[in-house]
């Protein structure tokens, strides 16, 4: 553990193989007085998200596809241009996002510390079907997951609510920034994540209803 902050990875190379605010969020908007820049990373193309199936927070979810390798080759590339020395590298856990992250803390030259609060929302029963699959009474497992982003204390079944991935996501956020005040922090994480993560930063009224983030997309946040 570091600072309570996450696990250090040994081995930043993780190899192929192995909205300002929510209603019941309060607390989650971290001050950013002594923090210059904040990268936010979405992982690359998974093994999944080609098969157009439901990852979120389960462990069972595949890794990165070659165009996914490519990608975190691609956003490595692009935070050796942006990000100065004496930076710090955050991640989930999952093993989409730690080869994303070994990838961008390998060229960074800085371990990679790893979080499970920065997983992606658990989405329950969800998690592993196609998004195209129909449930009881005809909406498709996608237009659900819509709901939830529309109503953020509804729960996936067997899952947690999105207002439940702004407290989880705010709370790593807000250690990460008392443990490192004077660094620039890239975060790699997921596209729900990264939408939370705007919200709990407090930079951009209404953030998590925003759409999709691409793979490999990099949100550069200023204080």
């Amino acid at each position: 553990m570091l600072d309570g902050i996450g696990e250090v990875e040994t081995d930043v190379a993780v190899g192929r193989e192995g909205p300002g605010s929510v209603d019941g969020a309060a607390g989650t908007v971290v001050d950013l007085a002594s923090t210059r820049t904040i990268h936010l990373v979405r992982h690359g193309e998974s093994e999944w998200n080609a098969a157009g199936r439901v990852q979120g927070a389960g462990p069972a979810a595949p890794g990165l596809t070659d165009l996914g390798w490519q990608q975190a080759d691609d956003v490595a590339e692009q935070l050796v241009r942006l990000v100065p020395e004496g930076c710090v590298c955050l991640s989930s856990d999952l093993l989409r996002a730690r080869q994303t992250g070994g990838m961008v803390a390998r060229r960074l030259g800085v371990p990679l510390v790893t979080d499970p609060r920065l997983r992606e929302l658990d989405f329950g029963t969800y998690e592993g079907c196609s998004k195209s699959d129909v449930l009881p009474g005809g909406r498709t497992i996608q237009q659900a997951i819509m709901q939830l982003w529309e109503e953020p204390e509804r729960r996936a079944p067997g899952g947690e609510s999105v207002a439940d991935l702004v407290r989880r996501v705010g709370s790593c956020l807000a250690d990460a920034l008392l443990a490192y005040p004077q660094r620039v922090v890239v975060v790699v994480a997921h596209g729900g994540v990264l939408r939370v993560a705007r919200a709990a930063l407090g930079t951009v009224d209404a953030s998590i209803r925003l759409g999709p983030v691409a793979n490999g997309e990099v949100l550069t946040l200023v204080r």
